[in-house]
């Protein structure tokens, strides 16, 4: 939030000229659209009364005058502001200004209390985009402008009498309508976990780093993308598979394949596979573009030696196979005749 006073403070820092009460005020002018959020005030060394807060857009001069204007906010103090500093008066509702128009911001106390510096307002006060024009200023050329106005009055009223160019030292809270937020960041990515018949998925068009992905019975564990990429322990069950893809080398973690699950590796560059176990009916495949290494492979020993026969006609007979130590005999044959 932008306020018009920075680090000045009044001249007359505990003024009280008693009921029936006192409103004071300071003209502003905006550079750009905002809001007003609260109205800013420097307290007297000693507080009491009723504190009240009010915006007012300027409807015409003060010279010729009468000068008029539209309340469009106002606003009770509930508590005593502390004193000798700033304090705010918090508004229900932020009201929205417009750029270059003119608007008074005022506080009104019961107990005619206030601050002030004379011949402040000689020139113009500017900070950011929050200007307080000069005491008898002409901005729009059909009359000048009061700075540093007062009004006497028991209650809440429109000020527009000024003495000696002074300064009541009222300002605002006040967020111009460009400020916003805006900007890239970088986001990081939660871990991934599918189950059941789900799937877990990252694609992107540059280097990523991907979460661990877990799949779990008929589930699958996607990772797509067009460059390289480390990717995490992946642990298949049941009739799950892992897949892989992508146009850049990959290097593929170690698989485990239970029952009659299948392990495949397929890409368009040079892979090297890693160590597989099989059991019972499990098979391991390799397919690819490029050379592969396939890893050793054991058989459970249910093999059996079967020799061709000799041409010719045999009746009934034994076809017996005689082993010798680490080698395979030659059969014998018994024939029936011829």
């Amino acid at each position: 939030m932008a306020n018009l006073f920075t680090s000045q403070t009044p001249l007359s820092g505990d003024n009280a000229d008693g009921a029936p009460g006192i409103t004071t005020a300071t003209t502003l002018r905006f550079a750009t659209d905002g809001v007003i959020n609260a109205v800013r005030f420097y307290a007297t060394a000693t507080v009491g009364g009723t504190y009240t807060g009010a915006i007012w857009q300027i409807d015409t001069t003060d010279n010729p005058g009468p000068g008029t204007g539209t309340l469009l906010a106002s606003k009770v103090r509930p508590t005593l502001p502390a004193g000798g500093t700033w304090n705010l008066i918090v508004l229900d509702t932020p009201v929205a200004v417009t750029a270059g128009t003119l608007y008074r911001v005022g506080v009104h106390n019961s107990d005619g209390r206030y601050v002030a510096s004379g011949a402040f307002f000689g020139v113009a006060l500017t900070n950011g985009d929050i200007t307080a024009i000069a005491n008898g200023d002409n901005p729009t050329g059909s009359g000048t402008v009061n700075q540093g106005t007062f009004a006497i009055d028991p209650a809440l009223t429109y000020p527009v009498s000024t003495f000696n160019s002074a300064s009541y030292f009222v300002d605002v809270d006040y967020t111009p309508a460009s400020a916003g937020v805006s900007g890239t960041v970088t986001a990081t990515l939660p871990a991934l976990s599918g189950a059941a018949t789900g799937t877990a998925q990252a694609t992107g068009a540059a280097a990523a780093v991907l979460p661990v992905a877990a799949a779990a019975a008929t589930g699958s564990a996607v990772v797509t993308g067009t460059t390289a990429a480390t990717l995490p322990a992946t642990v298949a069950a049941a009739s799950g598979a892992v897949q892989v893809s992508g146009i850049a080398a990959v290097t593929l973690p170690a698989a485990v394949t239970q029952a009659t699950a299948s392990v495949s590796s397929a890409g368009q560059a040079a892979g090297t596979l890693p160590a597989l176990q099989a059991s019972a009916t499990a098979a391991t495949t390799a397919q690819g573009t490029a050379a592969i290494v396939l890893p050793a492979l054991t058989a459970a020993a249910t093999d059996q030696n079967t020799p061709a026969r000799r041409p010719g006609t045999y009746t009934t007979g034994t076809l017996r196979a005689r082993h010798t130590a680490g080698a395979l005999a030659r059969p014998t044959y018994t024939t029936g005749g011829g």
